[in-house]
């Protein structure tokens, strides 16, 4: 039975090969100009863990189709503000980008439903009838268009098609998927070229599999040994010196604790740290007030200037999976200076009224009495902007306003829920659009809060 492969339809067949290149087409038409504003956008977008960041997205001709994947996250949020409603074929193309993108994320789910199954192919159903009404495809798909002389009834665009029902079939798509042995295709042939004499060539290169495996598993051994004799602890490191707070890790402390008066003295330029010690102990009170605690020695928490608190540029945040139960992680920095670059990731924050979204800008522990605080000073992304533009409404935007940065809150680092990928639209001061793309859970959690906000 031949299955539905997403690697070679979806990333390498229907993105990579096809819109992709329409896409370039269209931007082409448009100029130097234009090319250097979609080229610049892929530059400034925020780098994401586990997601590749382009330079170059529409120089360079990749072959990698986990960079086609990657790069298929971003396109919408890359072209939006230059392929506009009034380019109809462009802004036709980038609805159909949206539409595809959607339909990819339905069959990557590790864990599928009846409901989610018909969403999947509902989204399927929208990218058909965009792709029909679009300029670039004939009505009959069979025929080349006058544009671009490509014919679009190619096989792998009508596999899709039979996505869903291959994976009520045989299950979700991961288990009939090319994408593990695909990266077995340059140690193979480096193998076969190097180490065989091209004859019988499978025990051969078993063979050398089974002296691989025995060298990795030998230094294995001889690392952990040098680990556990040497124990040194490494200050700083994401992965040790951890704070741990039930779904949260603190990470990359700094050698030494700052007092307040220096926190503020070293960002006086930045409106975020205007009355820093008066805000905090304002926070700190009314958290005791509100959960019903004593105050500590029963007295408002009035830190001095010279009170010391320890600072932290990194954090980890576990969170369970809406599709399949599972714990994932998502890795955040909140660091001026991470690999050359500043590097303040943005959250999803859960508060009292609503699920907001923010920005890290300073990450600290402090103690009160015998009980430790891990913060967090954050900008919020929560200001109205309404009405909505059509744009939106079309490519199924979420869209957010940033709050004034003295109006920055200090939040537990408990009630960040996971992170978030943010990038800025250049038509709109201080307007973001949240990138829904970089995995399900983020996918799911725009869906039901566009639909909490009526856009459904």
């Amino acid at each position: 039975m031949l299955l539905w492969d997403r690697l070679h339809a979806n990333f390498a067949g229907k993105f990579g090969d096809h819109l992709r290149l329409e896409l370039l087409r269209i931007l082409d038409k448009g100029g130097c100009q234009v090319m250097a504003k979609v080229e610049k956008n892929f530059s400034a977008m925020p780098c994401w863990h586990g997601l590749n960041h382009f330079d170059e997205a529409l120089s360079v001709l990749y072959t990698n189709s986990q960079k086609f994947k990657d790069l298929s996250k971003v396109v919408v949020f890359a072209c939006h503000d230059t392929l506009l409603p009034a380019e109809k074929e462009g802004y036709l193309l980038l609805r159909c980008l949206c539409a595809y993108i959607e339909f990819d994320l339905y069959t990557a789910f590790e864990l599928h439903t009846m409901h989610m199954l018909a969403a999947g192919r509902e989204a399927l159903a929208t990218f058909n009838t965009l792709m029909q009404v679009s300029p670039f495809v004939t009505a009959s798909f069979s025929e080349k268009t006058e544009n671009t002389k490509k014919n679009w009834n190619f096989p792998k665009n009508h596999m899709c098609a039979h996505a869903f029902d291959d994976v009520e079939a045989k299950g979700v798509t991961r288990n009939f998927s090319t994408k593990p042995n695909e990266k077995m295709h340059g140690p193979l042939k480096e193998k076969y070229q190097r180490c065989t004499n091209f004859k019988n060539v499978t025990d051969q290169i078993l063979d050398i599999d089974h002296l691989e495996l025995v060298l990795e598993f030998i230094c294995c051994r001889i690392t952990d040994y040098d680990t556990y004799i040497s124990n040194k602890e490494i200050i700083g490191d994401d992965d040790t010196e951890q704070e741990d707070f039930f779904h949260v890790k603190l990470g990359s402390k700094t050698k030494h604790p700052l007092t307040l008066e220096a926190i503020e003295q070293r960002s006086i330029t930045d409106k975020a740290f205007i009355q820093f010690q008066e805000k905090l102990n304002e926070f700190l009170n009314r958290y005791f007030t509100v959960v019903g605690k004593p105050l500590p020695g029963g007295k408002p928490v009035q830190f001095p200037p010279n009170a010391e608190i320890m600072e932290y540029k990194y954090i980890k945040v576990n969170f369970e999976s809406v599709v399949d139960w599972c714990q994932y992680t998502d890795h955040l920095r909140c660091n001026p200076n991470f690999h050359g670059r500043s590097c303040y990731d943005c959250v999803l924050i859960k508060s009292q009224q609503q699920d907001i979204f923010g920005q890290l800008i300073f990450m600290f522990q402090c103690m009160v009495g015998e009980e430790t605080f891990p913060l967090a000073l954050v900008q919020l992304y929560d200001a109205p902007t309404w009405p909505r533009l059509t744009k939106d409404i079309h490519l199924n935007l979420w869209r957010v306003h940033k709050q004034p940065r003295e109006s920055a809150e200090f939040f537990s680092v408990q009630s960040i829920i996971h992170g978030a990928l943010l990038c800025p639209d250049h038509t709109r001061i201080s307007d973001y659009l949240v990138i829904d793309t970089i995995d399900i859970d983020m996918f799911l959690c725009l869906q039901t809060m566009h639909k909490a906000a009526g856009h459904h």
